[in-house]
C-alpha cells in the first residue's frame, strides 16, 4: 500500500515539475527545455508557447504519434530528440519545423520515413537508430545539408539510388541491417570520412569504397564476405581503420586490418573536436553528442524531482 501511494506521490510531484519547467521556460523566453525521462504520454499544452526554444528533449517518455501536436508554433527550434518513445508512425508534423538541424528519433516502431522528409532543408544530424525502417524514401537525397545519418539495427535491405545526393554527408552507420550492395550513386559521397556497414549481407567488398578518399573509419565487419584480393586491399590503403574481422574470408580468416593506428577526432555537425566512435552508442548518448549548442544559450529549464518537490507540494 505504502509503495503504491509513493509511485503516485512520485507521478503527481514529475507531473508538476513538468508544468513549472514550461512554464518558467515561456515566462524568461527560455531556449533550451528538458523534458527527457518525465514519464510523460503528451506533449504538454503549454508547449507551444515556448516560441524563443532552440533546443527541446523529450527522450525517453511514453509519447504516441497522436501525441505529438503543438510543436509547428516552435519556429527557431534546431534541436529535437524524441528517441525511446512509443511513436509508431514519423509524426508528419515535424516536416514543418524547416529550421530543425538535429532530429533524433531512434528507439521508436516507425517502419517508414514520411517522402514529406525533405521539407526539413536544415538538417545535419538524423538519428533512425532501434527501428523497424524496411526501406528508405528517395526524398532522403534531398537533404542537402546532411552530414550524419544513423540507421543502425532496422530492416533495411538497400538504399535509395539518390543516396548518393548527399554530397556534404559525412558520417553514416548503417550496422545491423539486411543490406547486401550500395547503389550507384554511392562513390559521389566524396566528403565520407565514417562508414560502419558491419552486420549486413554483403558478400563482396564493394569496389566503390575505394573511390570515397577521405574516409578514416570504415567497417564491414561481420558480413558474409568470402575473398578479398591484394590488389582490393591495395586500393584501400589510405583507409586508417578498416574493419573485415568476422567475415567468411577464406585467405585471411579474422582479419582485422589496420593500415595504421589511427584514433583521430571528428565532430558530426563541425570540424574535429570530438571522438570517433568505433563502437555504437546508445540513443541518449547520440543527444550529447551536438554540437549546435551555443555557449551563450542558458541553462535548460530541468531539475531532478528532489528539487522541485518542496515547489510541487505546495501547489
Amino acid at each position: 500500500m505504502a509503495s503504491k501511494f509513493l509511485s503516485l506521490l512520485e507521478d503527481k510531484i514529475r507531473s508538476q515539475c513538468v508544468c513549472y519547467s514550461v512554464q518558467k521556460c515561456i515566462e524568461e523566453n527560455g531556449r533550451k527545455l528538458n523534458l527527457s525521462r518525465s514519464k510523460i504520454k503528451t506533449v504538454p499544452p503549454a508547449l507551444d508557447s515556448c516560441t524563443f526554444l532552440s533546443k527541446l528533449s523529450l527522450d525517453g517518455n511514453f509519447l504516441s504519434s497522436a501525441s505529438i501536436t503543438g510543436l509547428q508554433s516552435l519556429k527557431f527550434l534546431r534541436y529535437l530528440a524524441l528517441n525511446d518513445n512509443e511513436l509508431n508512425e514519423f509524426p508528419e508534423e515535424l516536416c514543418e519545423l524547416k529550421f530543425v538541424e538535429f532530429l533524433n528519433i531512434g528507439g521508436n516502431p516507425i517502419d517508414r520515413l514520411p517522402e514529406s522528409i525533405d521539407k526539413l532543408k536544415n538538417l545535419i544530424t538524423l538519428w533512425c537508430n532501434d527501428m523497424l525502417l524496411e526501406l528508405l524514401p528517395e526524398a532522403l537525397g534531398r537533404l542537402r545539408k546532411l552530414r550524419t545519418f544513423g540507421a543502425r539495427s532496422n530492416q533495411l535491405k538497400a538504399l535509395p539510388e539518390s543516396f548518393g545526393e548527399l554530397k556534404r554527408l559525412r558520417w553514416l552507420s548503417l550496422e545491423d541491417n539486411g543490406i547486401d550492395s550500395l547503389p550507384e550513386s554511392f562513390g559521389e559521397l566524396s566528403r565520407l570520412t565514417h562508414l560502419n556497414m558491419a552486420r549486413n549481407r554483403f558478400i563482396d567488398l564493394p569496389a566503390t569504397v575505394s573511390t570515397l578518399k577521405r574516409l578514416k573509419f570504415c567497417s564491414f565487419a561481420e558480413n558474409l564476405i568470402e575473398h578479398v584480393t591484394e590488389i582490393a586491399l591495395a586500393e584501400l590503403d589510405y583507409i586508417p581503420t578498416l574493419l573485415l574481422n568476422g567475415n567468411r574470408i577464406m585467405s585471411m580468416d579474422g582479419l582485422i586490418f589496420h593500415t595504421k593506428e589511427v584514433r583521430f577526432k571528428f565532430d558530426i555537425l563541425n570540424e574535429l573536436v570530438s571522438e570517433d566512435w568505433e563502437f555504437s552508442l546508445p540513443n541518449s548518448e547520440l543527444n550529447l553528442v551536438d554540437s549546435s549548442d551555443d555557449d551563450t544559450f542558458e541553462e535548460p529549464y530541468e531539475m531532478e524531482v528532489p528539487q522541485q518537490a518542496r515547489f510541487c507540494m505546495a501547489v
